[in-house]
């Protein structure tokens, strides 16, 4: 393939990786929020049992509701005698649809603190700090399923949508587009190899018997490579920087944030990419794509499943022979935090006039699993397997004006062979200059 080619293709892919934003706080890996056991319960007082007659909340939206998340609101309305009333703008308009409500005094009063739109809507004044309510009663324990399908708030994920010390985002524990390895069961059958699951079973799957088996499934003599970064994929080898336990973006004691490129596991991280395109034994192929049968395993969001299951195009092979493990990681990931895409939060939109009924409306929300239409392709026993993945994330942070796409054409110059320390040393001031001019505005 033209080194060009696989560039633009590599380019494209990595950018829908990476323009997810994360918020502050250095250290996630706490797991859990309340204290408690197996059988420990959520205390159902307060915001959990308050009612609000009368009450109408105005809430915006980019997508349709599932109907499992329908039934939730409808819940939370019969209980409370709280109305939500639901408008649907294209995600392009979310933002500025907003702050439209607000300048004309009319604001809505849910609002979604999704991806890229941190920190750069807090910065604007678009959403209230929510630090009131958080109290323990309300913060979930994630020490089992049973107290993690009790709902609260995950204060893990919540600390992504901190700045300046408060808090502004209501996350559940399942309010993640997550990532997962997909592979094909057949390839690792013929081939003689435990799977990546029976890997992951005896705590042996990382970065290292992963790269091992995606060798030995790469055969490019019969167009299949072991890994996956072609078209009909979101995402691209981007998410391997995470998978050493950094962040491009780190945050101080005061929730300052400055470029990390410093740190020495993203070097790593970079030269793992770097080594799976090496042109004398290269496992990735810009044209081989986990959709059309021509690669082992690939990186992608739970969210790929329906389009995996639906699209025409699809061999049968592939559809009767998939399954999904964890992402591997570094064996110096000490936290063992885990990479994932795009996080979610409910925001408090400045203007609401009934903000306790918008934070009661967000706990409640988080007894339901969310728009997870993945899930009736799934078996009870692999959601099980899957519920771990969310409890300790590593989520991408570098939603500060072009550092997105300056981190893309970064990645792009790695897979084709630049020198990586010399990029490193390139881009720091580009990074720099980027967060500055988001958190000066």
């Amino acid at each position: 393939m033209k080194v060009k080619k696989f560039l633009a293709l590599i380019l494209a892919l990595i950018l829908v990786a990476t323009l997810g934003a994360c918020g502050s706080g250095e250290d996630n890996s706490s797991a859990s929020g309340a204290s408690g056991g197996e059988t420990a319960a959520v205390e159902k007082d307060g915001l959990w049992t308050q009612k609000f007659e009368g009450v109408t909340l105005k809430r915006l939206l980019w997508y349709t509701p599932s109907k499992s998340e329908a039934a939730l609101v409808k819940e939370f309305e019969d209980r409370t005698g709280c109305k939500i009333v639901d408008e649907i703008v294209d995600y392009e308009n979310y933002n500025a649809k907003i702050a439209a409500s607000i300048a004309a005094n009319d604001p809505y009063d849910i609002g979604y603190i999704y991806g890229a739109f941190f920190p750069a809507q807090i910065i604007a004044n678009v959403y209230q700090p929510i630090d009131q309510y958080i109290n323990k009663k309300y913060l979930l324990d994630t020490s089992s399923d049973k107290t993690i399908a009790n709902g609260g708030f995950d204060i893990n994920k919540m600390e992504y949508y901190k700045w300046n010390n408060h808090y502004y985002g209501f996350s559940s524990y399942w309010d993640v587009d997550m990532l997962v390895m997909y592979y094909r069961t057949d390839l690792f059958k013929e081939a003689g190899l435990k799977t990546p699951n029976e890997y992951a079973a005896s705590g042996n799957w990382n970065l290292d018997t992963f790269y091992e088996v995606a060798s030995q499934l790469t055969n490019p003599r019969v167009g299949i490579y072991g890994y996956s970064s072609g078209s009909n994929n979101t995402r691209s080898c981007g998410e391997f920087v995470p998978a050493f336990g950094s962040r491009v973006v780190k945050y101080d004691s005061n929730g300052v944030p400055s470029q990390n490129l410093s740190d020495p596991q993203i070097l790593a991280g970079l030269n793992f990419i770097k080594k799976l395109n090496d042109p004398a034994n290269p496992l990735v192929d810009g044209e081989a794509t986990f959709r059309k049968g021509t690669a082992a395993m690939a990186v992608d969001g739970l969210y790929e499943t329906p389009k995996l299951m639906n699209d025409k195009n699809v061999p049968d092979v592939v559809k009767k022979n998939w399954d999904v493990a964890p992402i591997p990681l570094s064996k110096d990931n000490a936290s063992n935090s885990y990479p994932t895409d795009w996080l979610k939060s409910i925001g408090i939109v400045n203007g609401c006039k009934n903000p306790e009924a918008v934070a009661a409306f967000a706990l409640h929300m988080t007894q339901g699993r969310g728009d997870n239409s993945w899930e009736q392709y799934f078996s009870k026993e692999q959601i099980d397997r899957i519920t771990p993945y969310y409890k300790n994330v590593n989520y991408a942070n570098n939603a500060y004006g072009t550092m997105g796409e300056d981190y893309v054409t970064m990645l792009g110059r790695v897979v084709t062979g630049d020198d990586i320390s010399q990029l490193i040393n390139e881009y720091k001031t580009s990074f720099k200059a980027q967060i500055d001019k988001t958190i000066n505005q």
